[in-house]
């Protein structure tokens, strides 16, 4: 996974080993490492680089969703788990500016996945969360 300050990221994380053990615990998951590491350095990042184009598709990332182990946290990563229709073990954490959503997919080892609520599509994006930084482009 490339340098996140590349990426206009700052280090700002407050993420410890007990929140994300807390999270894991109440979605019933283990997250990848790579994304274990990008909470634990910024945990609610809002990139300055963060463009991308997978399959047909090109936007942008507007936010991660704010890593928080408590489940009334605005815009917090639990307040997104759950979402009806959503497949179980499949975890938004992060927004398009059409609010879209970028997924971990753990039925498929943290595979990304990216969905449209307005088309109701499903895109596979990487294979890892790293691989999904290293895709992150200006545009």
């Amino acid at each position: 996974m490339r340098d996140l300050s590349e990426l206009g990221i700052e280090q700002d994380g407050s993420v410890t080993d007990e929140m994300v053990a807390t999270v894991q615990d109440h979605i019933g998951v283990e997250f990848p490492a790579d994304y274990v590491f990008f909470v634990k350095y910024c945990d609610e990042a809002e990139p300055t680089v963060g463009g991308i184009q997978f399959g047909d598709e090109e936007t942008m990332i507007d936010s991660f969703f704010k890593f928080s182990d408590e489940e009334q946290e605005e815009y917090g990563i639990l307040g997104y788990v759950g979402i009806p229709g959503f497949p179980k073990k499949v975890i938004p954490f992060a927004r398009d500016p059409g609010d879209a959503f970028f997924c971990l997919d753990m039925n498929r080892a943290g595979a990304v996945v990216f969905y449209n609520p307005d088309t109701e599509k499903w895109s596979q994006v990487a294979e890892t969360f790293g691989e999904f930084i290293d895709m992150l482009i200006e545009l």
